[in-house]
């Protein structure tokens, strides 16, 4: 004689285990830049240099000019540097 209750019973014990809850996924970590976050504004900095020499080579004034930008604000020194000083009348 056959055991057909077997047979169904195998069947049902085979699917079950797969059909419990699904875990749910962890959550990931937020990304290190979204569109939320303001955008730190660069740092750049300009030198110029300006000499000027008289026509005979025996006077030199020089002026330096250093900026420093920062978004959108400037900052900066000028520096004049005479090579003689001026007579006054």
């Amino acid at each position: 004689m056959r055991n057909t209750n077997f047979v169904p019973f195998l069947l049902l014990s085979a699917l079950c285990p797969s059909c419990g809850e699904t875990p749910a996924p962890e959550t990931t970590a937020a990304p290190m830049f979204s569109i939320e976050q303001p955008v730190p504004p660069t740092v750049r900095q300009r030198c110029f240099l300006s000499v000027t020499t008289s026509g005979d080579g025996s006077i030199t004034d020089s002026m330096v000019v250093a900026l420093t930008f920062l978004g959108d604000q400037v900052t900066g020194r000028m520096d004049w540097l005479p090579g003689a000083k001026d007579k006054m009348m």
